[in-house]
């Protein structure tokens, strides 16, 4: 399983199956929670996890309390 740390903390990590269509998630700093995106499933791509992780960071994204990243 791929796992990739962004340099505030959060990490993205692949779910381990091969043919998932949306295998990529985020875990909070502390690797507890999992993050997701707004449709309730997870990432098509490293690029779009990474991007939204940019966005909670930088304040232009919030985190609702069921993890999910909105715009």
């Amino acid at each position: 399983m791929g796992r990739w740390q962004h340099i505030s903390g959060w990490q993205i990590r692949h779910c381990g199956h091969p043919t998932a269509l949306y295998p990529y998630y985020a875990t909070s700093r502390d690797g507890r929670e999992p993050i997701i995106a707004a449709n309730g499933r997870g990432f098509r791509s490293l690029i779009a996890a990474k991007q939204a992780i940019e966005r909670l960071v930088a304040g232009r994204a919030t985190l609702t309390q069921d993890g999910r990243i909105l715009d």
